[in-house]
């Protein structure tokens, strides 16, 4: 991992932690929230200028930023406050950044499903004498659901098999406009490279971008197809990360398997260098592929019922609605306070992990 990747990979995490605030500025200035500082970095300013209201500045170090509203952590009586607002537009500017980030993974899924096509879940050949072809499964089948899964795009096929342990799999086909249901037993197949993996015995089909040419025997992908595919990537992304999280919270997931931003930077690196072999096109799209995931993890972690994230501010604001009276702000920062040292603490261990890892 040379220095030119770790610069890509620290201004690619810095871009979607300041569109995250951006989206906190921009919901507090449309419900009349004054802004007193936007920030890009952290840590001592540089430099910064005041437009309007609002101290637009630049920190010395270069991960996230910050949008400080005037009342946001303490009481004041200013109309322009945040505190002085009314709930539901509290919960708007809270939520903003998480939208955001939702909005922002969406945004470049869907312009890389344009751009550069992808896999689609329909059998284009069957292997021989595969799981798939003693079920009775044929080329042209459109995969819709396995077992209780639904099926919209070929990630769904790939991240369910890669959480097969080899129980038979009830799969939904759509042929020729019917749905059909066969059941089969996927086979456990080891590569040469070591790795191992359950299969069900097809080669995928892929289309064409939708802004590309035609290559002979694959079909271009139309454009509300390609639309429909990037949503449900971010989708994907999206639902990927709860269970994540909830693997993460009920002890399936081992302390070593953990990244933080230290080990993010490092897969971004390493990915950059890789794709920078293929040239300056497949660079650019597998780092903003990386932004997206990364966007649409950041979204969700935010959104966690947790002190000091915008989820654990949405449960105080929750338990205003519920008792019709602000919570006590003292007592909410005390809160916030203990759940940022908790978060430190963790995150120092998590870059212990990172650097191990590393090393």
């Amino acid at each position: 991992m040379n220095v030119g990747s770790v610069i890509v990979a620290v201004l690619i995490l810095s871009f979607i932690i300041v569109a995250h605030e951006f989206g906190h500025y921009i919901a507090a200035r449309k419900n009349g929230v004054l802004v007193e500082e936007f920030a890009i970095g952290m840590g001592p300013k540089l430099f910064g200028k005041k437009i309007g209201d609002t101290l637009w500045a630049v920190r010395l170090f270069p991960i996230g930023g910050f949008c400080k509203m005037l009342g946001d952590d303490e009481e004041n009586s200013d109309p322009r406050a945040f505190n002085a607002k009314k709930l539901w537009r509290r919960l708007i500017i809270i939520s903003a950044g998480v939208i955001m980030n939702v909005v922002l993974a969406l945004a470049i899924t869907c312009t890389s499903s344009l751009a550069n096509g992808f896999a689609v879940p329909v059998i284009k050949n069957i292997i021989p004498d595969s799981p798939a072809e003693k079920a009775g499964l044929r080329s042209g089948d459109r995969i819709t659901r396995l077992n209780d899964s639904g099926v919209h795009i070929y990630s769904d096929v790939s991240f369910f098999m890669a959480e097969a342990t080899g129980s038979p799999i009830d799969i939904t086909v759509l042929r020729d406009k019917q749905k059909l249901t066969f059941q089969l037993t996927p086979r456990f197949v080891e590569y040469t490279d070591g790795s191992q993996a359950f299969q069900i015995g097809f080669e995928r089909d892929w289309h064409t971008p939708f802004f590309g040419k035609t290559e002979e025997g694959l079909q271009r992908a139309g454009f509300f197809e390609s639309l429909y595919n990037g949503f449900f990537t971010a989708g994907f992304y999206v639902k990927s990360t709860f269970l994540g999280f909830i693997r993460m919270f009920t002890l399936q997931i081992k302390a070593s398997e953990l990244a933080g931003p230290i080990g993010i930077v490092s897969i971004i690196g390493e990915n950059y260098t890789e794709a920078a072999k293929a040239g300056v096109g497949a660079m650019i799209w597998t780092m903003l592929n990386f932004m997206a995931l990364i966007s649409a993890n950041l979204a969700v972690a935010n959104i966690l019922p947790l002190p000091t994230l915008d989820g654990g501010r949405l449960v105080f604001l929750a338990i205003e609605g519920i008792r019709r009276k602000p919570v006590d702000p003292n007592k909410e920062g005390m809160v916030h306070f203990a759940g940022f040292i908790l978060l430190m603490i963790f995150a120092v261990f998590v870059a212990y992990n990172d650097i191990m890892r590393m090393i």
